[in-house]
């Protein structure tokens, strides 16, 4: 069984064991007799070995992981957002191409049990109708992205609910309690943050002060993750810093200096050129293959990176030497670092580096113990809003027995005396009591997931 994760594009936070959108599960045999005559079978997914044979643009998805099993069964589980326009929208296009393209076609869906009546929508003759009532419903977070497709596309496509009703109901359940403790906590975390910037405004440093800043506006998506690795980069090599080990950081950095370095223009006209050398090289199959993936990069199915990274591997098939376009092999040096660039050990790699950088800018323990409390704080944030990671909540597991409000208090008072700092607590509020919730849901959430694909 090859098994591999997807997500969709504007998923900035998931928790991988509940964010379980869809799987769809290849090599089963599905009458394809009404598919479009247009379908290219050349790209057909019949088993694992075809992997190759599915191309998902960087702009609606990003390959993940990949795993192998011992059957010969495909799974993809796509991750997202929901109740999120964007994201579904790129879900429906995602599905659209495995669905016409590699003719994997059925879909299993989260919240639900059973079959689908999508069908149903379909006495509605008129497609551009159809397309037009479920992109509303989709803006409306009313269906999701699989549920667009299903209704306004013709695809020989069956979507099934995978879901344990039980597992489901106890998880659902779970869902709705930090809900209604949700605004008495903000309430309390924005005091205790208002009490943390008058303290750290006396304590801090210009430089803590001024990473702290950075840091809030990279949370808040004022500035980008690029901005803001290029600023830790150059703080860090002041500081006589070796970031040898960290080489998801050295990768993204180099990136955006390359980038820098691309002329698109050139690129764009060198690519006709090397189609042109290509052309007389390729077989019968792969100048049709070659004029499908021209035509998707044109009509924007299909990304600038992909299509000239599958350039680059039919480059590569031939022996090709790339030293009369440039712009073009400048161009794949640069793709070939972006595919080894692991998004998930770069936020950990960032993380690392950002709490190496306090360090070296820390000298009392009271700047220490404030910026520990506001790392915890935010972590419990984050938990309360159901927005942790894997890595996130064992680190709360970590500390939930020993961090609660009243040591926050205490210690906050201490210092904001001792440092002559006018700011007190005026809002209470109890989050180590609600840590059972949690964890509750945390644990329901992973026994849904092991129910889904039982």
């Amino acid at each position: 069984m090859k098994h591999f994760i997807l997500k969709s594009e504007r998923m900035k936070f998931f928790i991988s064991f509940v964010c379980v959108e869809m799987l769809l599960l290849g090599n089963f045999p599905l009458n394809m007799a009404n598919a479009s005559k247009d379908n290219d079978t050349s790209m057909e997914v019949l088993s694992s070995m075809d992997l190759k044979k599915i191309i998902i643009p960087a702009d609606i998805g990003k390959i993940e992981e990949t795993y192998e099993g011992l059957e010969d069964t495909l799974i993809v589980h796509i991750q997202d957002v929901h109740c999120n326009y964007q994201a579904q929208k790129n879900i429906a296009s995602i599905l659209d191409i495995l669905a016409s393209k590699n003719n994997i076609t059925l879909f299993g869906l989260e919240g639900a049990q059973g079959g689908f009546i999508d069908d149903k929508f379909h006495v509605l003759q008129n497609q551009t109708v159809r397309e037009k009532v479920a992109d509303y419903l989709m803006k409306k977070g009313k269906i999701t992205g699989s549920e667009y497709l299903a209704i306004s596309k013709n695809l020989p496509i069956v979507m099934r609910g995978i879901e344990n009703k039980k597992s489901f109901m106890k998880n659902f359940q779970a869902f709705a309690e930090p809900w209604k403790f949700h605004d008495a906590f903000l309430d309390y975390y924005n005091n205790v943050q208002e009490v943390i910037n008058s303290i750290e405004k006396k304590i801090y440093s210009e430089e803590l002060l001024a990473l702290d800043q950075k840091e809030q506006a990279l949370n808040n998506g004022k500035m980008s993750l690029v901005d803001f690795c290029n600023y830790l980069k150059n703080i860090l090599i002041a500081k006589q810093t070796n970031l040898r080990k960290y080489k998801n950081f050295a990768r993204l950095v180099t990136l955006d200096h390359l980038e820098k370095g691309i002329n698109f223009d050139n690129l764009n006209k060198e690519q006709v050129g090397l189609l042109n050398f290509l052309g007389p090289r390729l077989d019968k199959d792969e100048i049709m293959q070659i004029r499908q993936v021209v035509l998707d990069f044109k009509n924007k199915k299909m990304s600038s990176e992909d299509y000239y990274m599958y350039l680059k591997k039919l480059s590569d098939k031939k022996e090709l030497v790339l030293s009369r376009f440039p712009n073009i092999a400048f161009y794949f040096q640069y793709l070939k670092m972006y595919s080894k660039l692991d998004f998930g050990e770069l936020l950990k790699e960032k993380n690392q580096l950002v709490e190496l950088l306090k360090e070296k800018l820390f000298t009392t323990d009271d700047q220490r113990a404030v910026n520990k409390i506001s790392s915890n704080l935010n972590l419990i944030k984050q938990l309360f809003t159901l927005r942790v990671s894997n890595e996130e909540y064992k680190k709360f597991k970590s500390l939930k027995n020993s961090f609660t409000s009243q040591s926050v208090k205490n210690k906050l008072t201490e210092i904001a005396q001792k440092n002559n700092v006018d700011a007190t607590l005026s809002k209470n509020f109890l989050f180590e009591e609600k840590f059972d919730f949690m964890v509750n849901f945390y644990n329901l959430a992973k026994q849904r997931n092991k129910d889904l694909f039982k």
